[in-house]
């Protein structure tokens, strides 16, 4: 495996909803993924990771933490990633 710096990885404690959003394109991942599950995305561009659950969900990013902070009264992470 190659480290570019661009790679995301999140390992869920919790069954949690994951949408990786691009602009102009397709969603990377929209969809509920399993606790117990590590999911790897390669991120070259500008994104919206919109996380369910973030208590659940460790992010890194290029292998640094990547913090999910809850949105104000929500349930729901909405992190850009440049």
């Amino acid at each position: 495996m190659t480290g570019t710096g661009h790679q995301l990885v999140l390992t869920l404690t919790e069954d949690s909803w994951v949408e990786i959003r691009r602009p102009g394109t397709t969603p990377l991942i929209s969809r509920l993924v399993k606790a117990g599950s590590t999911e790897t995305f390669d991120i070259k561009d500008p994104a919206l990771l919109i996380v369910g659950k973030p208590s659940g969900v460790k992010a890194t990013l290029g292998g640094q933490p990547l913090a999910l902070p809850n949105i104000p009264g929500g349930t729901i992470s909405r992190v850009n990633i440049k």
